[in-house]
């Protein structure tokens, strides 16, 4: 069959309103025209969504060309400052910034969009992962630490005419985030500089390098929220996880005007996505990775039989600058090997406990 293009789904969009026009603009409305009218309507709303489709895969599809380029250009440019290294050439470190869109090498001769996931420059799937999930992240601080004001959400009263307005009787917190350096490091043999020339392979030693970096700040946000929110844990141990826990869950923050997402380990979306919530009906976990009308997400660093729910823009990344590259061409000279070391100073935290709640020791079997 066909593809049909976008003009043709323009063509065809506009066709359908003129009928819809013509119902609209008739001096008697009978039971076929409103029925023909809901039959258009939900047309319309077809090819809408199928316009924007192949909008977003033209984007990407152009994009990725772009990006391929620059790849190229990153993973050659990263070759040459090895081999720099190796020679005694220079002994500058190999700086880049953690940034989504853009992402920018502090060289400024590529600007890549990291957004696009085929390209895979310098992509870590756990800084995406953090995103996606739209925690907070506060990039490039200067020296020093940050001091976040945490306030708990009050709501207004209404006053008499005349009369003074009623205090919000809030205490104001604080939370002082610290830099803290976050490291590894990687092996690189000066016989493979020599004799490989595929830009793959050295994006393959950013991209590790990069992941390294960030599984260790997932790793150290999950046990924040552990922490910081043992006020709002409830231990499920006595009970087999069931539809009424997830639904308590979304009670229990019913006070606050929230944007909540659900959080587990893989082997609590499993289960899930194996139990009805109800005799004869869906399993609880959907297949578009929708919880209880939320988007849901499991990743292996949160901890096992554990369900958080909660407002994850109250969790904060914080970076203080790029992140370094360093090369030490000397330690391990008599073997003939580089050794690479990727720091960063990063710290995590929770801006407001309250935002979330956890379910801990599921019993799921």
């Amino acid at each position: 069959m066909a593809k049909i293009t976008m003009n043709e789904l323009k063509n065809k969009r506009n066709r359908i309103i003129d009928k819809m026009e013509d119902i609209v603009n008739s001096k008697t409305i009978t039971r076929a025209n409103s029925e023909a009218w809901d039959i258009y309507n939900i047309e319309l709303e077809r090819i809408d969504k199928e316009i924007a489709e192949q909008k977003q895969k033209n984007y990407a599809r152009n994009h990725n060309y772009y990006l391929d380029q620059r790849a190229s250009e990153t993973a050659l440019r990263f070759k040459d400052w090895l081999k720099n290294i190796a020679n005694g050439t220079t002994t500058e470190p190999f700086r880049y910034e953690m940034r989504a869109d853009p992402f920018k090498t502090t060289t400024d001769v590529a600007i890549i969009n990291k957004t696009v996931k085929d390209n895979e420059i310098l992509y870590s799937p756990g800084e995406d992962f953090l995103r996606s999930l739209n925690v907070t992240f506060f990039d490039n601080l200067g020296g020093g630490q940050l001091i976040l004001p945490y306030l708990t959400q009050d709501t207004a009263g209404w006053v008499a005419e005349d009369a003074s307005a009623a205090s919000a009787n809030m205490v104001p917190k604080s939370m002082t985030l610290t830099p803290r350096r976050v490291s590894h490091t990687q092996s690189v043999t000066k016989e493979l500089l020599a004799n490989t020339n595929n830009p793959k392979l050295y994006l393959s030693i950013l991209n590790n390098l990069h992941s390294g970096v960030f599984n260790a700040i997932v790793k150290d946000l999950f046990d924040n929220i552990t922490v910081d929110c043992a006020a709002q844990t409830v231990d499920a141990s006595a009970t087999t996880l069931s539809w009424t826990h997830i639904c308590n869950m979304e009670s229990s923050l019913g006070t606050y005007q929230l944007n909540t997402n659900y959080l587990t380990h893989p082997s609590v979306k499993s289960y899930l996505k194996t139990t009805q919530y109800m005799s004869n009906l869906d399993s609880i976990w959907k297949d578009d990775d929708i919880l209880n009308g939320y988007p849901a997400y499991s990743h292996p660093s949160m901890p096992a039989k554990e369900i958080v729910y909660g407002d994850f823009s109250k969790a904060v990344v914080c970076m203080w600058g790029p992140i370094n590259v360093i090369v030490d061409p000397y330690s391990a000279a008599v073997r003939g090997v580089l050794e690479l070391t990727v720091e960063a100073l990063v710290d995590t935290a929770i801006w407001n406990p309250d935002a979330f709640t956890i379910l801990k020791n599921c019993s799921i079997g």
